[in-house]
C-alpha cells in the first residue's frame, strides 16, 4: 500500500507603516490570553475558534517588534549624529603646519614617524 503525504505552505508579507507596527506591538503587548478572553466575550466564541491556534504565533510576531523599534531608534540616532558632527578634513601636506595650527592651536610640528612599516 502506498501513501502520499503532502502539504501545503503559505506566507503572506504585508507592510506595515511604523505607526501601524506601532500598534500591533502594544495590541500584542497585553498578550493572546488577554486579547482571546477579550474577544470571547465581546464577539462570541464561534468567529475565532479555528484560528485560535495561530493567535498566540501572531501575538509572538507582533511582541518581536520591540527589538526592531529598538534598532530603528539607534539608527536614527547614528543619522542625527552624523548630520550634527562634521567631519574634519584630512589636510594636504604642505599644509599641514597652518592645518595644525588652526585646528590644535599649536604651532609645534607634528611627531616624527619612527620604527618599521
Amino acid at each position: 500500500m502506498h501513501s502520499i503525504k503532502s502539504k501545503i505552505t503559505t506566507e503572506i508579507t504585508i507592510t506595515l507603516t511604523e505607526g501601524e507596527a506601532r500598534a500591533l506591538d502594544a495590541i500584542c503587548g497585553y498578550g493572546s490570553d488577554i486579547f482571546l478572553e477579550w474577544f470571547h466575550k465581546t464577539h462570541g466564541k464561534h468567529y475565532i475558534r479555528d484560528h485560535e491556534i495561530h493567535v498566540e504565533s501572531l501575538f509572538e510576531k507582533g511582541r518581536a517588534l520591540g527589538k526592531a523599534f529598538y534598532e530603528l531608534q539607534k539608527a536614527r540616532e547614528a543619522i542625527i549624529q552624523l548630520n550634527t558632527n562634521k567631519a574634519i578634513p584630512v589636510p594636504k601636506v604642505k599644509f599641514w603646519k597652518r592645518w595644525q595650527q588652526k585646528l590644535f592651536k599649536t604651532t609645534t610640528a607634528p611627531a616624527p614617524v619612527t620604527g618599521k612599516l
